[in-house]
């Protein structure tokens, strides 16, 4: 395995980091603020903790298909990154045991998510899973579309996303990890796709458990005739929840559905 020597310039403003470099270890290109281009080689497989911290001048990174490891803080508070592609291989960003490692906190640049090819400012290759911290701190992330056969999001996956006002989510998600979209504090009303919620999903027939767990500021929820189940959890802590109607379709609601709706103050149930 080879690692890049981090004795660098920290006035450099590109670099092209040459074959062979597998790892580009903690803190490479930390500081250097008037880097602004970086050429990935194929084969590198893991960006390490910090390596492009506060390189405020660098305005956009092709994630090379193979990288499976991006470390904590590795682009965080690349104030100028306006264009980020990552692909699939990209398992593991951050660590879900800080709640400081956001690997692209503080990058206001990045205003919109989707999958790849589709003009957005975050641009990902992943079709079946979205991973813990994907977007963890994206303080200026304003909406996301997930696309459909994404069939789980994991922790964290949007934590503190403060500015994220809309999200589609596909019929085929089944799975919402805890946490996945904590501190989205624009978010105020979910329903069905075409309603304009800031939350649209297409589930017809079942709302995966922890769907909405822990959305406080969550305020109206519209559950569509033909959804059968209500999963585990899945609007816990909803606690600015005031009202919700649950249609004649539903014939199963999960242990914890409404924990925590402290404001709930009607509910019709069939």
């Amino acid at each position: 395995m080879q690692q890049l020597d981090r004795d660098h310039d920290p006035g450099i403003t590109s670099i092209v980091i040459p074959s062979g470099i597998t790892t580009i270890p903690y803190g490479t290109f930390s500081g250097c603020t008037a880097l602004s281009s970086v050429t990935l080689p194929a084969g590198l497989t893991t960006i390490g903790e910090s390596a492009f911290k506060s390189c405020t001048s660098l305005f956009r990174i092709d994630i090379t298909n193979g990288v499976k490891t991006i470390g904590n803080y590795a682009f965080e508070d690349c104030s100028s990154l306006a264009k980020i592609t990552m692909p699939a291989s990209v398992t593991s960003i951050g660590s879900s045991s800080s709640l400081l490692a956001a690997a692209f906190g503080g990058c206001t640049a990045l205003k919109t998510a989707g999958p790849i090819g589709g003009g957005y400012d975050y641009e990902f290759g992943w079709t079946d899973s979205i991973p813990s911290n994907a977007f963890y701190g994206c303080t200026g992330l304003t909406s996301v579309t997930i696309p459909s056969g994404v069939t789980s999001i994991n922790s964290f996956a949007f934590y503190q996303c403060s500015e994220l006002s809309r999200v589609s989510v596909p019929q085929t998600v089944s799975y919402i990890g805890s946490n996945a979209f904590t501190g989205c504090s624009a978010l105020k009303t979910a329903g069905p796709a075409g309603g304009g919620y800031n939350i649209e999903f297409a589930w017809t027939d079942a709302i995966p458990a922890n769907a909405f767990s822990g959305r406080s500021s969550l305020t109206s929820i519209t559950i569509p005739e033909g959804v059968t189940s209500i999963g585990s959890s899945a609007f816990s802590g909803c606690s600015g929840l005031t009202s919700i109607t649950i249609p004649e379709s539903v014939t199963s609601i999960g242990s914890s559905a409404f924990s925590g709706c402290s404001a709930l103050t009607s509910a019709a149930i069939p």
